[in-house]
């Protein structure tokens, strides 16, 4: 048995570059609904510049934001992750960099 699993950029891919209309997308993303192909979007936006869109797209899968700063899995789903999660309300977290609350430290070599 073959799983599928679809990852997509927005700008100029899921969205029009110039419109940034997914119109041109809908019929494709229903199809992987109706497949249960999940959909992972990975972007350079932030979380919060990703809800509106989400929720027009009607998107229930895992995305990434920040080119790859974190990556949020819906608690809707049931996954299976070894790894340590942090609770986002309806979203569990899995950060790659530091947080805006720890301090940056310079290497003074």
């Amino acid at each position: 048995m073959t799983t599928l699993l679809i990852f997509t950029d927005l700008d100029g891919t899921l969205l029009d570059h110039h419109t940034y209309s997914f119109q041109p997308a809908q019929a494709a993303m229903q199809s992987l609904k109706t497949f249960s192909i999940p959909c992972v979007i990975n972007t350079s936006k932030t979380f919060m510049e990703l809800v509106a869109l989400r929720k027009a797209l009607n998107h229930q899968d895992p995305f990434i934001v920040e080119n790859g700063a974190a990556v949020y899995i819906p608690k809707h789903l049931t996954l299976t992750v070894n790894e340590t999660l942090e609770d986002c309300g309806d979203y569990w977290r899995k950060s790659f960099g530091p947080t805006r609350a720890e301090p940056h430290r310079v290497d003074e070599r």
